[in-house]
């Protein structure tokens, strides 16, 4: 949503940056920063700031959620699998010797 957001503004102050400009040519990065900062219009300062916060609030969601992406996802099926295998054999091997020294001490 932030993204789509973003991308509409980016739009806008591009329209309105290229009416200046002759057909077939744009200007840089640096160039747009600039016109950015230097004329408030473009981009209120509220606006802004709350384009950023949602940024931020996007970025710490993919970077901090649960899983991050689907090979993290993976990761994680194989961890559980493997620790919950190497338990249930443990508790196989102990179930094992519990019974053969229960059939030790009997004889």
């Amino acid at each position: 949503m932030a993204a789509e957001m973003c991308r509409s503004t980016s739009l806008q102050i591009s329209s309105t940056l290229m009416t200046d400009l002759p057909t077939g040519s744009k200007y840089t990065l640096r160039e747009v920063r600039k016109l950015v900062e230097d004329d408030p219009a473009l981009l209120p300062r509220e606006e802004k700031k709350k384009y950023i916060s949602e940024l931020v609030e996007h970025r710490a969601l993919k970077t901090s959620g649960s899983r991050a992406n689907n090979i993290a996802a993976a990761r994680d099926v194989l961890a559980t699998t493997e620790r919950s295998s190497r338990n249930s054999m443990d508790y196989a091997i102990d179930v094992v010797h519990i019974q053969h020294s229960s059939l030790q001490a009997v004889t």
